[in-house]
């Protein structure tokens, strides 16, 4: 087959594929973040599912060799769509956990109010949240993790054919779990600057009681925010493990969901 050209017999599964590519390229990071123009993202979207065609065919994946009704088409279009959404905001949890895990160390800092505008998801995040979503972002390309997001997205055809997908409990049961495993992987990622400032925290309040005259008020706002900068500092190498070993295994927690659908 030529890749510029889709038969009428391709056409269907052509649709298919792109609308389960798009959904994961607008759901993933990196891929689905507004920085990223739409336009870019369709043609992206366009490109993979002209390419994954032919492999897909070769696969469990229907014929189509007669046209179905337009309310098994609209069907089968959504949930096409569902496994592509449910695919990157699985992906998604990785990097949200990276920027809550700054929230939470900013938050400890005491640099609660100093947030800026992110340009990737136009919402208000703290100075170390954004420190730490760029950090996984540079391990996520570093890695080659988007290597093994559309590695997985490519398995999934094989794994979940448009006819066969069923929204089960175990599944929801499954999301749920690793929607949790993001909390614990932020607080992984935090535990040395919060712990570090709850000692500093202690510090204060014993000196606020042992030497009245200092004005713990004053004190305690610069010497936090520096001593957690510096703890900031020298946790990276265990940010750099904790993300890299979770997106090294990305490929296989998204397998082992794609079995549960």
């Amino acid at each position: 087959m030529d890749i510029f050209w889709i038969t009428e017999t391709q056409l269907i599964p052509f649709l298919l594929i792109f609308i389960r590519v798009s959904g994961i390229l607008f759901a993933a990071p990196m891929f689905g973040e507004r920085a990223i123009p739409v336009q870019v993202r369709i043609c992206l979207g366009l490109l993979l599912a002209l390419i994954l065609v032919p492999v897909v065919q070769k696969d469990r994946w229907p014929s189509f060799s007669e046209t179905p009704q337009p309310i098994v088409l609209v069907s089968l279009a959504l949930i096409e769509l569902m496994v592509g959404l449910i695919l990157g905001f699985i992906s998604r949890l990785f990097f949200d956990a990276a920027q809550l895990a700054g929230h939470l160390a900013g938050y400890q800092m005491g640099l609660a109010m100093a947030n800026i505008i992110d340009p990737m998801s136009a919402a208000h995040v703290s100075l170390p949240g954004q420190l730490q979503t760029l950090v996984a972002g540079l391990i996520f390309l570093n890695l080659n993790a988007h290597h093994l997001l559309i590695r997985a997205l490519v398995k999934s055809f094989g794994l979940i054919p448009p006819t066969r997908f069923q929204l089960q409990g175990v599944l929801v049961e499954r999301v749920m779990v690793l929607a949790g495993r993001m909390f614990i992987l932020a607080i992984q990622i935090a535990a040395p600057v919060i712990a570090v400032s709850l000692f500093v925290n202690l510090f204060l309040a014993l000196m606020a009681r042992t030497i009245p005259q200092i004005n713990v008020f004053i004190v305690a706002m610069p010497l936090g925010i520096a001593i957690g900068l510096f703890i900031l500092a020298m946790s990276m190498p265990l940010v750099v493990q904790v993300l890299g070993q979770a997106f090294h295994d990305l490929d296989k927690t998204l397998l082992f969901l794609m079995r549960r659908m």
